[in-house]
């Protein structure tokens, strides 16, 4: 056995003992490898340097050292806001709301519209007139009609002057009982050259001009009475409506008025869900087009004031003007909001 002593400076004995058994064994069983580094025997283990700032004692770097007094303060400060953010989550509450275009009218209001196709000869009436039920407001030209009544009635009084010159001519009876009904019908057809007022109340617009050519349903004029009072008729989205009921809030924006809003209490709410086409058409000819609808809806309508508020002043709504109409028909919580299976996983627990 031999026995290899290696002196360090300053700092001890370091032994290394190998068995001349072992490493005998070693070299059998495995060949020496030549790119080895060998010491000599008057080479040292270390580096003189590395010895020399060892023995200097110079420590290693400190552990991070971090102030427990502003740490403590942040996490609580990082608590309190967690505690305050679940507790909002919980109690705060989003709505959802069903959107979409809203026309002002009156109630009861229908534009006056011809009966029959013609050109109009005369407007009898301007806006602001006062008008009671039954007066002409509108004279189609009628000289077809004229004429045929004209000659009517010529037939109809020859067969009665007949008739009273011999009350038993019986062909006389026949004949102007028979010319009867021709007068009436040129009566008729001549009445429907006549536009009418349906109702008593003030002329509000008139659409048309002498000289115009109209078609059977066309409007001409519309009347509205003092004590009519305005509605609201919106166009929500068809899918919401088995969520819509009479006496929900609903919020409307008027257009073109920054902030200018209304809350209002639906009155009614439309039986079916109707295509854009339907819609269009229950507003009638004059203001069909001044909706935009995209997709099946829903009629709803509320009651509005006579004016509304928007920069400081009061302004009045008139009829035609179209709003933004927002009705709430969902409230729940921001968690449940966020995380939609907690809310099947709370009725389970109830």
């Amino acid at each position: 056995m031999e026995v290899r002593i290696i002196e360090i400076r300053g700092k001890g004995i370091a032994t290394d003992r190998h068995h001349s058994s072992e490493t005998e064994a070693r070299s059998t069983t495995r060949p020496p490898r030549t790119d080895e580094p060998t010491l000599g025997p008057d080479e040292a283990l270390f580096r003189a340097e590395a010895l020399e700032e060892f023995q200097r004692g110079h420590g290693g770097g400190r552990v991070l050292q971090l102030s427990p007094r502003w740490t403590d303060a942040t996490f609580r400060i990082l608590l309190a806001m967690l505690a305050i953010a679940l507790v909002f989550l919980i109690v705060g509450r989003i709505s959802q709301y069903a959107s979409g275009p809203a026309i002002v009218r009156v109630v009861g209001d229908g534009p006056v519209a011809v009966r029959a196709s013609g050109t109009v000869e005369r407007v009898l009436v301007l806006p602001g007139d006062a008008v009671n039920e039954g007066d002409v407001i509108v004279r189609l030209w009628a000289g077809a009609e004229e004429s045929e009544l004209e000659r009517a009635r010529a037939a109809f009084e020859l067969h009665l002057a007949q008739l009273l010159r011999n009350p038993q001519d019986e062909s006389a009876r026949a004949a102007a009982a028979a010319a009867r009904p021709g007068v009436l019908l040129a009566e008729a057809r001549l009445e429907e050259r006549l536009v009418r007022a349906p109702r008593a109340g003030r002329v509000s617009d008139v659409r048309i001009q002498p000289g115009q050519l109209l078609a059977a349903g066309d409007p001409v004029v519309s009347i509205v009475a003092e004590a009519d009072p305005l509605e609201l008729v919106a166009f929500l989205p068809g899918r919401y409506r088995p969520l819509l009921e009479p006496g929900m809030a609903l919020r409307i924006e008027v257009e073109g008025y920054a902030h200018a809003y209304e809350d209002l209490a639906i009155a009614q709410v439309g039986e079916e869900v109707i295509g854009p086409d339907a819609a269009r058409r229950s507003l009638g000819a004059d203001v069909r087009d001044a909706v935009l609808m995209t997709g099946p809806v829903v009629l709803v309508r509320a009651r509005l004031p006579e004016t509304f508020r928007a920069d400081g002043e009061e302004h009045s709504f008139f009829p035609g003007m179209t709003v933004r109409a927002d009705a709430r028909i969902r409230t729940q919580s921001i968690l449940v909001t966020l995380v939609p299976g907690l809310e099947a996983a709370l009725e389970k627990l109830r």
